[in-house]
């Protein structure tokens, strides 16, 4: 119950709105009378290394089910994707999440909220994807929550 309750105040101390939503300029333009209402496949976000970005995450990760067609890469686990938004631009994509990166998410905040979506959803996070180690197969990545100045107002 204890464990409950901190996580509880953890999540309630660190909330950060998500940015209000911003117009995202259309690739065509649209016959007179019509708007965009929802934009049914995101773009994917696939970091790369010096290439920072400021997201806020709108929803859990989860395994994508694609598979791949070439035979070599078929028996490589599945992606991890989470739905998130560029700050800047407003933009909504789904991010590749790096291994890395899921795994210190899933171990930082290992919680539900009060509507039952994982705490890390709603966090805005500045992330980038740095150097390969040498002799590993993995890329580190530089993962910091961040929070509109002025935080608990």
């Amino acid at each position: 119950m204890a464990k409950a309750t901190k996580t509880a105040a953890r999540s309630q101390s660190r909330a950060v709105a998500a940015p209000a939503a911003q117009t995202v300029a259309l690739p065509m333009k649209l016959p007179e009378g019509f708007k965009m209402r929802k934009q049914v496949i995101l773009p994917t976000l696939s970091l790369k290394p010096g290439e920072p970005h400021t997201l806020v995450v709108t929803g859990p990760m989860v395994k994508s089910t694609y598979v791949d067609p070439d035979p070599a890469k078929a028996k490589e686990k599945p992606a991890t994707v989470m739905p998130v938004g560029n700050v800047a631009t407003g933009e909504a994509m789904n991010l590749l999440v790096p291994a890395v990166m899921e795994s210190a998410i899933r171990e930082g905040y290992p919680g539900l909220d009060t509507n039952g979506q994982p705490e890390y959803v709603g966090r805005v996070f500045y992330v980038e994807k740095l150097v390969k180690r040498p002799g590993k197969r993995y890329f580190d990545v530089k993962l910091i929550e961040v929070e509109k100045d002025g935080g608990d107002e």
